[in-house]
């Protein structure tokens, strides 16, 4: 969808108007009152302005003819004057502030009002993306437009004041001393004419830059909310670098990364070769007297012992709270291991996909390899091709022609299915090709025949699958089982026939 020009216009003006008959909702309401006041203090303030004026004036005529008494006569009248002057200037910074607090409340109760009236919450969060930053527009946005509002009220109100009552107070006193008044107001209003249009024309689009600094302030919020949403995923991809560039992505740096491609390159060159090594080495997942403990201090099992080797395929079940997640935390190291040992791959060979997956903002390309970069692909030597035959795998290659193509970027958190999402999941899976695969219910909404071929092509893939499920479907494609009950307790076995029909 095209972004709409901002300006000062026809436009602007009907939605200012719209605006204000919310904010002032009548004459009798509490805003008017304050708009009121507002505006006498801004009336006095300009009248002290003329009062200051011709006491100065009076004042030079009084040294002019060497009146001394006339001269303190005016000059107390003078600082007198800085009583009034001083409780104007302070009621209108007052008035100012109660203007824009009545404007602000006013406008959130509306706003609330809308956002919440016919499930208007629901559907910006989930059936329509246009408004990414709904928080920031409830909250940093009407402060800002009303505290602008009253601002610029003050600001211009002022000026138009003392350009009506000065320009009328000197026109009376040049016919009181029979001048001419017309050519004077006439060079007046052309040299104000011509100075506006001056700086109208130098001045740059402040309109404009105000929405873009609004916009990117908004946006950059929302990556924060996107964060802290998904920090557990992120945390176990390692995906830091990735998640900076979704919102660093600035002109300046592309130097940066072209000199920091072949350094990529070749670090990945390097690091295959010795990941592949350290992939014999350390192969196998040994939990021996381990116990499962919350950051909140809850011991949820004791102590879990089990092994997984190559070959075994392990089925995790139990209830919910009972350390089915709580095991993956511990073997991609986002839980601290309290006692016992456990000995694991690295975790680049360790592959957590969850319920949810995370979808960056970016191109589709950038979603199924995340998260890796462009650059971190083609250093693997992977193509689009090997891409598409990763979604074909998956049932997903339909998304791409849907989205434009590879290269299209976006953000798909509200674009894909929730089938779709898991999917896209598992397609990384098979695009990193870990030796373990952490699967946390990561197929729930995909049909069981879609489910079950994923899952030959991972174990066809050498990937050794570590899932949490309740679907049924599923314990064919797994060797070993470990049931927690919820109480501390837990049982590995090896998932034959008879263990099948033992499971409820």
């Amino acid at each position: 969808m095209q972004k709409s020009s901002v300006a000062v216009n026809r436009v602007f003006f009907k939605r200012l108007w719209r605006l204000m008959k919310i904010l002032i909702p009548g004459v009798w309401s509490k805003e008017f009152v304050w708009l009121f006041l507002h505006s006498s203090a801004l009336v006095a303030r300009t009248f002290l302005s003329i009062i200051v004026a011709d006491l100065d004036g009076r004042m030079v005529r009084s040294i002019g003819v060497t009146d001394l008494w006339q001269f303190i006569l005016d000059l107390l009248k003078w600082l007198a004057l800085a009583i009034p002057a001083t409780f104007t200037n302070s009621a209108i910074r007052f008035c100012e502030s109660k203007q824009a607090l009545a404007f602000r409340t006013k406008l959130v109760e509306r706003a609330y009002d809308l956002y919440f009236k016919n499930q208007t919450y629901y559907r910006m969060g989930n059936m329509d993306g246009r408004i990414a930053n709904a928080d920031q527009s409830l909250t940093d946005d009407i402060h800002d437009f009303t505290s602008t509002v009253a601002h610029l009220y003050s600001h211009l109100t002022k000026p138009i004041l003392d350009i009506v009552l000065i320009t009328n107070t000197l026109v009376s006193r040049a016919k009181e001393r029979g001048a001419n008044s017309k050519l004077p107001g006439l060079i007046s209003f052309t040299t104000t004419l011509i100075t506006i249009n001056v700086l109208r024309a130098v001045s740059p689009k402040f309109g404009q830059l105000i929405a873009e600094r609004a916009a990117r302030k908004g946006y950059l919020r929302y990556i924060h909310s996107r964060i802290i949403q998904n920090a557990e995923e992120i945390a176990f991809y390692g995906a830091s670098e990735q998640v900076m560039q979704e919102w660093d992505n600035k002109p300046e740096h592309e130097m940066i990364s072209i000199r920091t491609e072949a350094f990529t390159s070749s670090r990945n060159l390097l690091t295959t070769s010795a990941d592949a090594l350290e992939r014999v080495i350390s192969s196998d997942i040994v939990v021996q007297n381990v116990p499962i403990i919350t950051p909140n201090g809850d011991v949820v099992v004791k102590s879990l012992y089990l092994q997984i080797s190559e070959g075994m395929h392990l089925l995790i079940t139990g209830p919910n709270g009972c350390g089915k997640s709580s095991l993956f935390r511990i073997l991609s190291g986002l839980w601290p291991v309290y006692s016992g040992l456990l000995k694991k791959p690295p975790p680049s060979s360790m592959f957590y996909i969850p319920q949810r997956p995370y979808m960056a903002i970016g191109t589709l390309r950038g979603q199924v390899i995340y998260p890796d970069t462009h650059e971190d692909m083609l250093a693997k030597g992977v193509t689009d091709e090997d891409l598409r035959r990763i979604l074909e795998t998956v049932h997903l290659f339909h998304v791409v022609t849907r989205e434009g193509g590879w290269g299209v970027e976006a953000d798909r958190k509200d674009v894909l299915s929730g089938g779709e999402k898991q999917r896209m999941g598992m397609a990384r899976l098979f695009y990193h090709k870990p030796m373990y695969a952490l699967l946390d219910e990561c197929t729930s909404a995909v049909s069981i025949d879609v489910e079950g071929k994923i899952f030959q092509a991972a174990k066809d893939a050498g990937i050794i699958l570590m899932s949490i499920s309740h679907r049924p479907s599923l314990w064919w494609y797994h060797t070993h089982i470990l049931q927690f009950d919820g109480e501390g307790g837990w049982v590995f076995n090896e998932l034959d026939s008879d263990t099948r029909y033992s499971l409820n």
